[in-house]
């Protein structure tokens, strides 16, 4: 009896070991992913990427043309802000 309480035991260790494993393994693969994207889609990307849509220091959006560019909080964890055509919704850069 006491041998079938500590296979119990050991099997519930090693499913806690496997939690303690896969979540933040899972949490890590769908967010840096998106973090990544922030930080390489930024305005010098945008300028270098779309140059036919920058004139100076105005930008304007690669998909409509529009120069009305909103910016937005895309994520308050990392301060990311996302810069956004007021037009069509494109998002064009992150900063």
């Amino acid at each position: 009896m006491a041998s079938s309480f500590r296979g119990g035991a050991d099997s519930l260790g090693m499913t806690l070991g496997a939690l303690l494993i896969l979540v933040p393994a899972s949490v890590m693969m769908t967010r840096l992913p998106r973090l990544w994207k922030f930080q390489v889609q930024t305005r010098h990307w945008y300028q270098n990427t779309y140059p036919a849509a920058v004139s100076g220091d105005r930008l304007a959006c690669f998909s409509c043309g529009s120069d009305d560019i909103e910016t937005r909080t895309i994520s308050r964890q990392t301060g990311h802000n996302g810069h956004i055509c007021g037009q069509c919704d494109t998002t064009l850069y992150y900063s």
